[in-house]
């Protein structure tokens, strides 16, 4: 279970929602509402973080937290995600 390739398909696909104009140099399409289409995505990008957020806490081995508190001494474990 890898979170990188759900990232990618929001991402992909915002990218291809606000640069799809091939008429203009730069790409960008016009008319869209770009205040709309970035709080959408925003929305998605939220939802996506609290999924993994949960599904990290849950399936996550946690017995070996300690050890990743010798590389992270400011922050908890189990606060990784929430502070994302």
């Amino acid at each position: 279970m890898t979170y990188t390739p759900s990232l990618f398909r929001i991402v992909n696909k915002f990218h291809q929602e606000v640069f799809s104009g091939s008429n203009l140099p730069i790409g960008v399409n016009r008319p869209i509402d770009f205040r709309v289409v970035t709080l959408e995505y925003d929305r998605l990008l939220s939802n996506y973080r609290q999924e993994w957020a949960e599904r990290f806490g849950r399936d996550s081995d946690h017995s070996h937290a300690r050890f990743l508190m010798l590389f992270h001494p400011t922050s908890r474990s189990s606060d990784i995600f929430r502070s994302w």
